[in-house]
């Protein structure tokens, strides 16, 4: 997906792999933990991601992250 921001990228990245590596969605927090930052920081980069239209999720439900772009 072009127009990402080079931690959105990382942050985009990071929730494919959790998705691959666990077999589910991740939290603001467990991706965080493997991104080195708040969950703070990791929900800010989540509406960003889902605002440019790579990802979908619930807001207010953990772990309802989706991947929505082909790559």
């Amino acid at each position: 997906m072009q127009g990402l921001t080079r931690r959105q990228s990382e942050a985009l990245k990071a929730i494919k792999n959790f998705i691959r590596d666990e077999g589910y969605s991740p939290t603001y927090r467990e991706l965080g933990e493997r991104l080195g930052v708040t969950a703070q920081s990791v929900k800010h980069h989540a509406h960003e991601l889902k605002r440019r239209g790579a990802i979908d999720f619930t807001p207010g439900r953990a772990g309802t992250i989706r991947v929505l772009d082909a790559q």
